[in-house]
C-alpha cells in the first residue's frame, strides 16, 4: 500500500481503502473478565506528503504508563455512550483536537494490554497542520511519526515475553528521540502488517 501521495486526493483513496480493508474483515475481539474498558484514537495525517500518525507522549504523573508513547485515548467512563465517544472524549482532553474535526475510519482489532486494559481502537484522520492545545497534567509532548517505520518493522529490538496464557512480542522502534514500544507499537506493527500490507494473521 502506497504511504506517500503527490496530492490530497491520494491520501484520500489511501483512506478509502483502509476503510474497505477494515469493513472486509472481521476484527479480533477479546474477553477477559475484570479488565477496565478503554479506548484509544490511531489519527492518521498527510505531513509533507507522506502518511503519519499522529503520537502522545504520558507524562510521570498520570496514573498508567507513566512517560510512554501512546494514542491519545484512556478508561471508558460513565458518561460515555460508546467506546468511539470515549476514545474522541479522552481525545480533545488530552491534545484538544475536536470530535468534529476527526474523520474516523474505521476499527480495528481489540487487544488486552499488561496493565490489563481492555482496549478498542478506533482509527482516524485529522488534518495537518494542527494547532493542538496539550493537556499538560497528561501530556508532556505530541508527535506525528512516519507510518512507514511500521510498515517497514525498522524496529531496533524486539523481545519474547508470555501474558495471559500466549507468547507476545514486544517491538521497540527510535524515533527523533522517542522510543515507541509496548501496546502502541504492538497495534501499529499489526495494524501495518494485516490492513496495510494486507497480510492476515
Amino acid at each position: 500500500m502506497n504511504l506517500y501521495f503527490t496530492n490530497e486526493n491520494y491520501f484520500t483513496d489511501f483512506k478509502k481503502e483502509i476503510k474497505r480493508r477494515l469493513e472486509n474483515r472481521e476484527k479480533l475481539q477479546v474477553e477477559k473478565s475484570g479488565s477496565v474498558s478503554a479506548a484509544v484514537l490511531m489519527l492518521l495525517l498527510n505531513k509533507n506528503n507522506e502518511a503519519h500518525v499522529f503520537l502522545t507522549k504520558r507524562t510521570q504523573s498520570v496514573s498508567n504508563h507513566k512517560g510512554q508513547i501512546s494514542f491519545p485515548g484512556g478508561a471508558v467512563e460513565k458518561i460515555d455512550r460508546s467506546f468511539l465517544d470515549t476514545a474522541l472524549r479522552e481525545t480533545y482532553e488530552e491534545t484538544g483536537i475536536k470530535p468534529g474535526d476527526i474523520e474516523i475510519i474505521g476499527e480495528f482489532d481489540e487487544i488486552i494490554s499488561i496493565s490489563d486494559f481492555h482496549v478498542h481502537t478506533f482509527i482516524g484522520s485529522i488534518k495537518y497542520p494542527y494547532d493542538y492545545i496539550i493537556n499538560a497534567d497528561e501530556i508532556e509532548e505530541c508527535f506525528e511519526a512516519p507510518l512507514s517505520i511500521f510498515y517497514n518493522k525498522e524496529y531496533y529490538k524486539v523481545e519474547d515475553y508470555f501474558f495471559d496464557g500466549e507468547h507476545r512480542k514486544v517491538y521497540y522502534y527510535s524515533y527523533n528521540g522517542f522510543e515507541i514500544w509496548g501496546m502502541t507499537a504492538s497495534i501499529l506493527t499489526r495494524f501495518s502488517s494485516i490492513i496495510l500490507r494486507n497480510e492476515e494473521q
